[in-house]
């Protein structure tokens, strides 16, 4: 019994990481084995480029960047290329080793280029973006003093965080997807 492909999907990537930076090149095509769909969007290339959390300077702020480029491209239908740049700041607090506050703030850009046809769209925004994140750190080490473990340490670490995106017009761009940083957040969440 012979199952028939519905989709064909190939892809290609190169990654390459530093100490504190990523870069991510795909390449991702699609094709619809059943009916001819010129409509597909295809999103080939796709480039990535992040940054770890790091000090800004000699002060005590962290600065962390996350950057994409998408060329999203289609035989028929809306075709183009979006960039998006959302750097973020950061004051992490530790006292004593056991209580840890750190508040961000972001701004997410987004700016579309290349349109095949401009149907009115506006092609770029910024949304503001907040987090905070508190949580405490309780642990202890057990000696245990046996041949292949000497001591074992216990942590636990409840926390809560805090995330804010605010409601912002989205109608105006180009409806390819929606970044994931762009859909309104209002939330409170805990872990252990």
């Amino acid at each position: 019994n012979l199952k028939r492909l519905e989709k064909d999907e190939s892809f290609l990537f190169a990654n390459k990481n530093w100490d504190f930076y990523n870069l991510l090149v795909n390449f991702d095509v699609y094709k619809d084995l059943v009916q001819s769909n010129e409509q597909v969007l295809q999103r080939s290339p796709q480039v990535n480029f992040s940054s770890l959390s790091q000090q800004a300077w000699n002060t005590p702020l962290y600065y962390q960047l996350n950057t994409s480029y998408d060329n999203f491209w289609r035989e028929q239908g809306l075709k183009g290329s979006r960039f998006n740049a959302f750097p973020k700041l950061s004051l992490p607090m530790n006292k004593g080793g056991w209580l840890t506050f750190n508040p961000q703030v972001g701004l997410q850009g987004t700016s579309y280029f290349g349109l095949n046809h401009n149907a009115g769209f506006d092609k770029s925004d910024i949304a503001p973006n907040a987090n905070a994140e508190l949580y405490l750190t309780f642990l202890r080490v057990f000696d245990i003093n046996k041949p292949l473990v000497d001591k074992l340490k216990h942590v636990v670490e409840p926390g809560i965080e805090y995330q804010y995106t605010p409601v912002f017009n989205q109608k105006d761009l180009p409806q390819f997807d929606i970044p994931e940083a762009y859909y309104p957040q209002h939330s409170i969440s805990y872990a252990m």
